[in-house]
């Protein structure tokens, strides 16, 4: 989708040199490219018609008969990419709604401060807004440049979720922006205020890279807690998982492997990669550890969304006793269940703690949003000394 909208703005600077139509044409074209992708790229189309708008006044054509040439080749062109949204309407319409009731709108200064000033550094963002705006102000001319920007950050503050990735159609903009405005600065003579600038335009991005390429270079806490595991534990012992991704990735036995094959639906499109995965599983399992692994069912589901992410347990310990469990893996993470906390009193030890931070009394992440094994704000990227999640290891007593 960003190199989509990056090819419409190529275009459409030469339609605003030249006045040629063919870049015009060639813009609406990557407009349809754009939204095919991501239906939240289409406020790429209102570049394109102030750009339109501006050129063809100024030449004395018809505004409306660009407007609606390059409305329709982006309309077909979305259409040629996704056929579906119009042959099975119903139920392109049934997605559509079902995806925008996972949207919300966000605080006005979210995206602002939380995506753009974390992902670019807090100068970055404020030198690259005052840019768009000081622009926007002194080169009338190029206003269908900055119209982009400025619609889509509506968009995202009224309709999308709170996560970066969100506001990266926004960098390319606010960089370009961002340099023009320190360029200002160093031609009006500033040019100590223009050094200063530069540096904290650069410093704390660079920190961040520098530092994460650290933190990458190191094992992450999933890595070691699968070592650990393979090293102390028995083979054949059962393992709880209460999470099926910010966990150790263990071997489960063949006998619960082979058991996914009779939960693959004869009528499931992917049967034959699904049944050929497991097998393949099963037959790299020479030399190696395995466990029978199970992944809690906090939420109580029917069934687990994905194949390998079973079978599910119910967090009961009753149950446990019954499957013979005998180890727990505890993610830990702002938010979390609260079954294990609430009722562990008493039936389980704790064996080992895996944690990515540095300070050894910190458990949960500064970043309410990216609990993730790699953090998003700087306040978490630092506080840690590796990737991954904070993990423990319980070894459940016999009663």
């Amino acid at each position: 989708m960003l190199f989509s909208i990056l090819m419409v703005f190529d275009s459409l600077a030469d339609y605003a040199k030249q006045g040629r139509s063919k870049a015009l044409t060639v813009s609406a074209f990557w407009s349809g490219v754009a939204i095919a992708f991501k239906y939240i790229a289409a406020p790429i189309l209102a570049p394109v018609f102030i750009a339109a708008w501006q050129v063809n006044r100024r030449q004395k054509k018809s505004v409306i008969s660009a407007w609606m040439g390059a409305g329709s080749l982006a309309v077909l062109t979305y259409v040629a990419l996704n056929p579906f949204s119009v042959l099975d309407f119903s139920f392109f319409l049934g997605e559509i709604r079902q995806q925008a009731a996972a949207e919300a709108s966000m605080s006005f200064f979210h995206h602002l401060f939380y995506s753009l000033s974390e992902g670019m550094g807090f100068f970055g963002m404020a030198a690259g807004v005052a840019g768009i705006f000081w622009l926007w102000g002194r080169r009338a001319k190029t206003r269908w440049f900055w119209s982009f920007p400025l619609v889509y950050y509506l968009l995202i503050v009224f309709f999308s979720q709170p996560y970066e990735r969100y506001a990266m159609p926004l960098l390319p903009f606010l960089c370009l922006s961002a340099a023009a405005f320190t360029e200002e600065i160093k031609w009006r003579g500033r040019r100590f205020f223009y050094l200063v600038l530069v540096a904290a335009l650069l410093l704390p991005s660079l920190c961040k890279d520098v530092y994460l390429a650290r933190l990458l270079l190191r094992p992450d806490t999933r890595d070691l807690a699968a070592v650990w595991i393979s090293k102390n534990i028995p083979a054949g012992s059962g393992v709880v998982l209460d999470h099926a991704f910010f966990s150790p990735r263990l071997t489960q036995t063949k006998n619960q492997l082979l058991d996914k094959l009779t939960r693959v639906s004869a009528d499931d499109p992917y049967k034959d990669a699904k049944m050929e995965k497991i097998r393949l599983l099963s037959d790299s399992q020479n030399g190696q550890k395995a466990y029978r692994v199970y992944y809690l069912n906090e939420e109580r589901l029917k069934g687990t969304p994905f194949l390998m992410w079973s079978p599910l347990i119910d967090p009961d310990w009753g149950v446990f006793e019954r499957e013979g469990i005998q180890y727990y893996v505890r993610y830990r993470y702002p938010g979390e269940g609260n079954f294990f906390e609430e009722t562990s009193q008493g039936k389980a030890d704790l064996l080992r703690v895996f944690s990515p931070y540095r300070n050894s009394k910190k458990v949960f992440t500064e970043d309410p949003w990216a609990n993730v094994a790699l953090p998003f704000k700087g306040i978490e990227l630092f506080s840690r000394d590796r990737p991954g999640p904070y993990l423990e290891i319980y070894r459940i007593k016999r009663v």
